[in-house]
């Protein structure tokens, strides 16, 4: 069985950064303003507004803005603050032993 080619789908444009903010600050917007009692139907209805290709630009916008974002390095990265003068945490020598959820029998004086 051979496969089948895919069809030609439209390359659908890139939307900017500012659209692709737009729309999520209006879905908040409307979602505080309504606080609807079906989420799902109203995130539907607010999606019927755009075009399949208007939504698969934003939806490219956001994984490029989450995916480009700057890479923090721990050698570039600002230089930890010094600790507060103060009292140091007493250093244990040995691990604390798990307590047991078993009751254990009182003792006799």
């Amino acid at each position: 069985m051979k496969n089948k080619p895919l069809p030609d789908t439209p390359i659908s444009k890139t939307a900017s950064s500012e659209d692709a903010l737009q729309f999520v600050r209006g879905l908040q917007d409307e979602y505080r303003r309504e606080r609807p009692v079906d989420q799902k139907a109203f995130i539907e209805q607010y999606l019927d507004r755009f075009t399949r290709g208007e939504l698969r630009g934003i939806g490219r916008r956001i994984l490029m803005d989450i995916m480009k974002r700057p890479q923090i390095s721990t050698e570039a990265g600002p230089e930890p603050e010094p600790e507060a003068p103060g009292r140091a945490a007493p250093s244990r020598s040995r691990p604390r032993r798990a307590t047991s959820t078993r009751r254990r029998p009182a003792r006799e004086r």
